[in-house]
């Protein structure tokens, strides 16, 4: 107890330095400092420190057999410092930005230098998901912790996507409790608008995406996977399709039907 957070901030950073790293991003405030630094053999690391010392220590680090996943950071939006879940302490927002996505870790930090990270149970999606967003989606000033779906074993030149808003329960711990209706609603509504769009172009291609999107939308409102089905080809009726989409809205139904859209 009684470390200056800065100023352990500042000896750990000149540490790091000597073995090659370079500071990447910083935030400071109340009470902690944190920091990000890069390595040239694609290695990252971030350090949070409170008059605690280090709370929080990530690292990416390469391997022989694999590169590291992504590139570990401190985020400035939403600003670190603010209270960005709603429970009333100010968080550190860390993140690892990978290929396609950016996941966030989201830390509150104590009077005592004590740090608590959001916690997002992803155990009964079944899929691999992160926390990528906090914010209000039904509008009750409660914010929600938004993790993103991806069809990717659907994609073509594009990765179909939709949001997964999880609902934070007594205990603190985010969970899949059902969406908001008026967000699926929107949700809906918008792929909708780009499929009736992409049909006047016509881009087929389009349709094929916004469609799967369709039924991603319906997979994040909890619905079953024939649900997820009707979904899809509502927006893909009437498409008029080269061999190679009627080859991949083939294998699409097939998937959403047994259930293995978001993978």
């Amino acid at each position: 107890m009684g470390v200056d957070p800065a100023a352990e901030a500042h000896t750990l950073e000149t540490s790091l330095a000597a073995s090659g790293f370079h500071v990447s991003s910083d935030a400071e405030g109340t009470g902690w400092a944190a920091f990000a630094m890069t390595h040239p053999d694609g290695a990252s690391l971030v350090r949070l420190v409170t008059r605690r010392g280090v709370v929080v220590a990530l690292d990416e680090t390469p391997t022989a057999l694999a590169p590291a996943r992504g590139i570990l950071g401190v985020e400035s939006a939403p600003p670190s410092g603010t209270d960005v879940d709603g429970d009333g302490t100010p968080d550190v927002v860390l993140s690892r930005n990978e290929a396609d996505r950016r996941c966030l870790m989201v830390v509150g930090v104590d009077d005592d230098g004590g740090a608590r990270a959001l916690v997002v149970d992803t155990a009964n999606l079944a899929i691999d998901v992160c926390l990528e967003d906090v914010r209000d989606v039904d509008g009750n000033e409660t914010p929600e912790a938004i993790v993103r779906v991806r069809a990717r074993s659907l994609a073509r030149a594009t990765t179909p996507t939709a949001d997964l808003p999880l609902e934070r329960d007594a205990t603190g711990v985010y969970r899949r409790v059902g969406s908001a209706a008026r967000f699926v609603a929107d949700e809906r509504a918008s792929r909708r608008a780009r499929i009736v769009r992409a049909r006047a172009m016509p881009d087929a291609e389009a349709v094929y995406t916004a469609a799967v999107e369709l039924a991603l939308v319906s997979f994040a409102a909890g619905e079953a996977s024939d649900v997820q089905l009707a979904a899809f080809d509502e927006g893909m009726a009437g498409v008029v399709l080269d061999l190679d989409l009627v080859t991949a809205v083939h294998f699409a139904r097939g998937e959403i039907a047994a259930g293995r859209i978001a993978r």
